[in-house]
């Protein structure tokens, strides 16, 4: 049972510290780009840049040096200065694999600034807050079938007009889409853990 324990604290640390090197790239993006439309295609060049990093890694030096680079951003965060101990005992010839993968459903998990917490939504040529996040509604453990199933509302009382509706499905959609991108990464994943609209493990057979 320890043992099981200390592997989900790792596999954790790993996703959380990744979370926030992503994090802190982000804000340094939205820094330097005061121009809110042109933050989608820089970060989608952001994620397709580490993606590649990671997935083509097929030698150990190779991660490392992929992981290593990216989680340097996150200098300073509570996550790594935590949890770096769990990290580097990942850089073993028979583990090294487990961090890759990891860091890819971290990837694949993180809400860049422009959807995470509030929505963002254009309107007018201004960016937008709506109101409350629903997918900040979602907790529980998702296989493919339950995700497929995932609808609009969860939880959610009252009326609320055509426009936000279509808000809240997108932003449902690219839930589902984050939850099934972070099962493909993982070979043996079986499900996902979601807690408060964010994908925190993947549950594996």
């Amino acid at each position: 049972m320890s043992d099981d324990i200390d592997a989900a604290t790792t596999e954790a640390a790993v996703v959380r510290s990744v979370h926030a090197a992503l994090r802190a790239r982000y804000q340094a993006i939205t820094a330097a780009q005061p121009n809110p439309f042109e933050w989608r295609r820089v970060f989608a060049r952001e994620y397709e840049h580490w993606r590649y990093a990671l997935a083509s890694a097929r030698v150990l030096a190779q991660a490392r040096e992929a992981l290593a680079r990216l989680l340097s951003y996150a200098d300073g965060s509570p996550e790594l200065r935590e949890h770096w101990p769990l990290l580097v005992a990942l850089w073993t010839p028979q583990r090294w694999t487990v961090a890759r993968d990891l860091a890819l459903i971290a990837l694949a998990s993180y809400r860049s600034p422009e959807g995470r917490g509030e929505r963002r939504r254009r309107r007018g040529g201004v960016v937008m807050a709506t109101e409350e996040s629903l997918r900040r509604r979602v907790t529980g453990t998702y296989r493919r079938e339950d995700l497929r199933r995932l609808q609009w509302p969860i939880a959610w009382s009252g009326t609320v007009d055509a426009e936000t509706r279509r808000a809240r499905e997108e932003e449902l959609a690219e839930l589902v889409a984050e939850a099934m991108e972070a099962l493909d990464a993982c070979r043996d994943g079986a499900a996902v853990e979601i807690a408060a609209g964010e994908i925190v493990a993947v549950v594996v057979d």
